[in-house]
């Protein structure tokens, strides 16, 4: 029994021995595991991070462009009709700076001579903005631009701040004027850029092409190449400031990117280490490159990182607990003989749910020109219905002298050229907003458009036509093509007033997977300088009072929402204007195709969204649908896979952006995408959207369940159609 005793203590001395090798071995193990896990995560939330500064960044400088668009666009549309005096462009002006106050500093009107003719200060320092108003003046050229255009900025050392010059020719008369606004730099970075809040501690910060900080949180940095040549190196390390070099020398590299920078920050003036994360993308604003950067402090990331390590250590203190235990129990097992039957195992598991955390702010949304042109038109209308009223009831007032009567007819003839503005002004606003594609025949519905411009031709033009024989079968919409010929048979018409032949022809023909539409004239054709210009919205030759420079600008963008393409060709012989179409056949085998080229959908709902319906729509199908309940999710997948998905779905009212917003995004990363946007109704503002190729079809949300069972069924193709047509 002693023998056995004996040996029961030697088997319990190396069990005991054995036990605590395999304790610290098991220990080690999890440890490694647990510092693997951590470099994995924190790289992993990094570079999460550097995308979606990379996002801020692209939407920041998207949003900065197209407010500087919008405010060139706003001077253009104040002075697009012409001035009748200085005091008028003042007024004008007065209203515009008064408009969008503290934004301008003032403006200043001068004449070919650089002599000042109107001068505009806006502010309280009356005399500084005033200085850089005339600093202005001196600096922009004096060329004649009819668009308002950006041209050039100056620093000032005493404010730390830039003021940016917009540039604009006016016209008085015979006499030629350059208006001149200054931009407050500062203001911009209020509106646009100091709203973004990135995790309550990043900030953007905008550079020009020369590598100078234009616009940034700290002034002192304004004017800068940065903060390693504002403060002078005092931490004692010759190669402190390098990484700061090697990260200006990368933006000046790459138009895009990001990476972890090792920077510095003034603590109780001393220079303190700090790694920051920083992602820029480059945009050009009229031609000059600008550089918007979002960066975020590293320390921002330690609230994550702390939570996954505490988890991960109370994980490792629970196991080395039960290791202990479990040892302390098989030892006391062996010392007192007893049997062992078997030790239980326990397993415990423990699931993280990390959920992308978004930083991608609701900007501001850019107003276009159509729908801008939209509400002008309306309210022209309101003001010229009673004036077009008063007009014809004094014409039938038969006390009037035939003098007074001769007025009214000239002021008849002004109100109906403005009626015919206003006309133009809302179809140029809606060009048939909202309407579907549907299968039609091409050479059918030229066939009746030549009927009506053959009727319409005066009788001093030869009209020839040459209509195909053929079927050419296209999706587009009804009445395009005779809205398309009409305008252009116009312009012929008046090109050809003073020509010695005049001859209007029009022919379309199908070539291989084409059909192709020309309307030739023997008119006087376009100079050179204006045939880049003649399908601008608002741009006509023709004068204010013949024109409104909208007709051509129609005309493509139907032949555009059609999928086809429009080119002109000019001499002094004539002009021809060639447009072709994807020719289409609507087979029940290209319907299937177009369909089976959908593998992947992405649906990103609201509460509104009965998921339970789509998924029991979906259910056996081959189709792989995925939910999200944020945008960010998806554009973070579509940025690193391409081609992903074959079609995303998304609700209006979505948390910290709306649909059109995120549909936008998705379309520049992904063009050739299907895109749906549903709402609980149908909004007139979403089909400007529609009609720009924001996306390809906005449903209300009892629709979407229709149009998925239609994808589903394949009894028919389902209405989702592409700019091609599809």
């Amino acid at each position: 029994m002693n023998r056995i005793n004996k040996y029961n203590q030697i088997y319990a001395d190396v069990a005991q021995k054995f036990g605590l090798i395999m304790l610290a071995i098991i220990m080690l193990f999890i440890f490694y595991i647990d510092f693997k896990s951590y470099m994995t995560y924190s790289e992993v939330l990094i570079k999460q991070e550097e995308t979606q500064l990379l996002s801020i960044a692209r939407i920041v400088g998207d949003n900065m462009n197209n407010y500087l668009k919008q405010e060139r666009d706003k001077i253009d549309v104040t002075f697009a009709r012409q001035n009748e005096s200085l005091t008028e462009i003042h007024s004008k002006n007065k209203y515009l700076l008064d408009d969008s106050f503290p934004l301008y500093r003032g403006y200043v009107l001068v004449d070919e001579n650089r002599q000042i003719a109107d001068l505009v200060v806006s502010g309280g320092n009356i005399k500084k903005n005033r200085e850089k108003i005339i600093t202005g003046m001196k600096q922009v050229s004096l060329d004649k631009v009819y668009r308002a255009e950006i041209e050039g900025k100056h620093y000032s050392e005493a404010d730390k701040e830039y003021t940016l010059y917009i540039k604009k020719t006016l016209k008085v008369g015979e006499k030629m004027y350059t208006a001149i606004y200054a931009v407050n730099m500062s203001e911009i970075y209020n509106r646009i850029i100091k709203p973004v809040q990135i995790n309550g501690a990043g900030f953007i910060y905008v550079k020009d092409a020369a590598n100078t900080i234009m616009m940034h949180p700290h002034q002192d940095e304004i004017g800068t190449y940065g903060f390693h040549t504002v403060h002078e190196n005092t931490t004692g390390n010759p190669n402190a400031f390098d990484d700061l070099f090697r990260w200006t020398n990368y933006q000046k590299q790459v138009a895009e990117g990001y990476d972890v920078i090792q920077s510095y920050r003034l603590y109780n003036e001393e220079l303190v280490p700090e790694s920051m994360i920083g992602a820029f993308t480059k945009l050009y604003i009229q031609n000059e490159e600008w550089t918007v950067t979002a960066v975020l402090p590293m320390n921002v990331l330690s609230g994550p990182l702390t939570q996954f390590i505490t988890m991960f250590l109370l994980i490792t203190l629970i196991i080395f607990l039960l290791a202990i235990i479990g040892t302390a129990v098989c030892m006391n097992i062996v010392r007192q003989g007893k049997e062992i039957n078997y030790l239980r195992e326990i397993n415990s598991g423990m699931e993280m749910i990390q959920k992308q955390s978004d930083e991608i702010r609701n900007y501001q949304r850019v107003q276009s020109l159509g729908m801008m042109a939209s509400h002008i038109a309306h309210e022209f209308n309101n003001f010229l219905t009673p004036v077009m009223v008063y007009v014809d009831l004094l014409e039938g007032d038969e006390t009037i002298s035939d003098e007074n009567h001769e007025l009214l007819k000239e002021m008849s003839g002004s109100l109906d050229q403005a009626k015919q503005l206003s006309t133009d002004l809302l179809s140029f606003a809606r060009q048939d907003t909202g309407a579907k594609l549907s299968f039609m025949d091409l050479r059918d519905e030229t066939s009746k458009a030549v009927k009506i411009v053959k009727r319409l031709t005066p009788q001093k033009i030869k009209f020839e036509s040459e209509i195909t024989e053929e079927d050419i079968h296209l999706y587009g919409r009804k009445g395009n093509i005779e809205h398309i010929l009409l305008n252009l048979c116009k312009n012929a018409y008046d090109a050809m007033e003073g020509a010695a032949i005049r001859r209007l022809r029009i022919t379309l023909q199908k070539k291989d997977d084409e059909a192709v539409l020309s309307v030739s004239d023997t008119g006087c054709g376009i100079p050179d300088e204006t045939i880049e210009r003649i399908f601008e919205p608002f741009y006509t030759t023709k004068g204010s009072r013949q024109g409104t420079g909208l007709g051509l600008s129609v005309v493509k963008n139907i032949v555009t929402s059609m999928g086809g393409t429009m080119d002109v060709r000019s001499s002094n012989e004539g002009t021809t204007f060639i447009m072709r179409f994807p020719v289409t056949e609507d087979t029940k085998e290209n319907q299937i195709s177009r369909i089976a080229a959908i593998k992947r959908i992405a649906i990103i709902y609201n509460k509104k969204i009965n998921i339970e319906r789509i998924e029991e729509i979906f259910k056996g199908s081959t189709y792989r649908v995925e939910y999200f309940d944020h945008p960010a999710a998806v554009i973070s997948l579509i940025q690193k896979k391409k081609n992903y998905y074959g079609m995303v779905i998304s609700a209006y009212d979505l948390p910290l952006m709306n649909g059109v917003e995120t549909l936008k995004i998705v379309r520049r990363l992904e063009p050739e995408i299907r895109l749906i946007l549903t709402s609980d109704e149908k909004i007139t503002e979403f089909e400007w959207y529609l009609n720009n190729g924001y996306f390809d079809r906005h449903i209300t949300v009892k629709e979407l369940y229709k149009e998925l069972n239609t994808l589903i069924s394949l009894d028919k193709m389902p209405d989702f159609p592409q700019p091609n047509g599809e």
